[in-house]
């Protein structure tokens, strides 16, 4: 049975996610309105409140008594806090362990690469960072590096999964995008859906979009971003190097920082291309690499150019 579905700040180049950065929201007001159409909060076995903020009142007789509470209250969630970081880190480090005991050389992470922080702490990354395991219910993980100008491009590769009942979802989204939901959730990701193809944005989804996907696949992502003339902005997205047309245009796509991302449910999972040679040939309209935001050093290319090289030849494609 398929699922159901459960601010950026305007960088002036390049943002890596691995940093801090101010959370500001330059794309819209405060204030999310009641979204038309499709809702996907089952999938996360939770549902999405459309309800205003709680507002306690507190008279002054009572000030007192609520400071020792929240003294206390703030001493049992640092607590609690303490002790849940200790047990993911251990889970995170046993699962990382188990999943890469394979491997005996050195990795080295690419100047762009899937983010070991900017994640939903159930989403798995391979020690190189260019592949995520999914476990569970929808969940996020963003890329390293985001851009807010320019036209752009980088390719996923679905791989194969034992459970049949394993989704994802391919796309973009600001710093804002809640990681505990898929692509497509609220309004800062857009999303490319592997069941019927679909486009999916602020959590309404638009089946008449594209082809569907599943392992094997390769899907490109197309992003166009024009910081002086927003309506120009663009989506695309591409299965297997065809170019499934235009997802999202204009004001639909507010001038922000936009990350590749990528949200897994159950056991799926994904690797990552984010250039510069990417495997499937495209029409990407003269977009640049989403690796070219930080540049390799001639021997990391060397070294991605011959994975490349590797990855079609095993796939039987023809250099291009």
């Amino acid at each position: 049975m398929e699922e159901m579905e459960t601010k950026d700040a305007l960088m002036v180049h390049v943002a890596a996610t691995d940093a801090p950065v101010p959370l500001l929201d330059h794309a819209q007001g405060a204030g999310d309105p009641t979204v038309a159409g499709v809702s996907d909060s089952v999938a996360l076995g939770i549902t999405e409140s459309t309800s205003g903020s709680n507002l306690v009142v507190q008279d002054s007789n009572s000030s007192k008594r609520s400071s020792n509470k929240r003294v206390s209250a703030s001493r049992k969630f640092n607590d609690i806090d303490e002790s849940n970081n200790k047990r993911q880190k251990g889970g995170d480090d046993k699962r990382n362990s188990t999943r890469n005991s394979s491997q005996i050389n050195p990795i080295i992470i690419p100047s762009v690469a899937l983010s070991s922080r900017d994640k939903a702490a159930q989403i798995v990354v391979s020690k190189d960072q260019m592949t995520c395991y999914g476990d569970g219910g929808y969940r996020m993980i963003r890329g390293t590096h985001g851009v807010h100008s320019g036209a752009y491009f980088w390719e996923a590769e679905i791989k194969e999964t034992p459970d049949a009942n394993s989704h994802v979802r391919i796309g973009w989204s600001t710093r804002q995008g809640e990681l505990q939901a898929p692509v497509g959730f609220d309004k800062y990701s857009y999303g490319y859906r592997d069941i019927g193809g679909s486009k999916i944005h602020n959590s309404t989804r638009d089946d008449n979009y594209g082809e569907n996907f599943g392992p094997g696949d390769i899907i490109g992502c197309f992003i166009y971003l024009d910081d002086t003339d927003p309506s120009n902005n663009q989506m695309r997205f591409f299965k297997n190097g065809k170019d499934q047309g235009v997802a999202y245009k204009g004001k639909e796509i507010p001038t922000s920082v936009y990350f590749p991302a990528i949200s897994l449910y159950l056991k799926s999972e994904v690797s990552v291309n984010f250039g510069p040679s990417f495997i499937l040939k495209h029409d990407i309209y003269g977009a640049n690499a989403v690796s070219e935001v930080q540049p390799m050093s001639p021997e990391d290319r060397r070294d991605h150019e011959n994975r490349i090289a590797a990855i079609r030849e095993a796939r039987g494609l023809v250099k291009t």
